[in-house]
C-alpha cells in the first residue's frame, strides 16, 4: 500500500564485496541492511562440505501508486557483477483497517 513499509530481502550463497541497490524515485529507503549470515559444515564419509547463506533485508516504502518494477540490485563478487531479478509490485492507494471492511464507494456508485 502507498506509504506503507515493505521489506526487500536478498539472499546469496557466497561472500561478496558489495551489494548495490537500485536508485528509484518511486521508493523511499527507510532502513537496512539487516544482515544475517548462516554457515554450516557437514562431514559425511570423510568429505567436508561448507555452505553459506547471507541475507540482507532492506525496508522501503512506495511514494506513488500503480504498477512499479523494483529494479534489480547488483552483487559484486571479486569484480564480477551479478543482477537480481526485477520485482514487479502493484502499489494501491487505499487503506482498510480490517480485512472485511467495505471500501468506500467511488463517485457514481452506490453501496448496498
Amino acid at each position: 500500500m502507498l506509504e506503507e513499509p515493505f521489506e526487500v530481502t536478498y539472499e546469496v550463497n557466497v561472500f561478496f564485496d558489495e551489494l548495490i541497490l537500485p536508485k528509484q524515485e518511486e521508493f523511499e529507503y527507510l532502513a537496512g541492511p539487516i544482515k544475517s549470515t548462516r554457515q554450516t559444515t557437514t562431514i559425511q564419509r570423510g568429505e567436508v562440505k561448507k555452505d553459506i547463506s547471507v541475507t540482507y533485508t532492506y525496508i522501503f516504502r512506495a511514494l506513488v501508486p500503480g504498477k512499479i518494477d523494483f529494479q534489480p540490485a547488483q552483487l559484486n563478487v571479486k569484480e564480477e557483477y551479478f543482477e537480481s531479478d526485477t520485482l514487479p509490485l502493484i502499489v494501491i492507494n487505499q487503506r482498510w483497517k480490517q480485512k472485511n471492511e467495505i471500501p468506500p464507494a467511488t463517485e457514481g456508485t452506490t453501496g448496498i
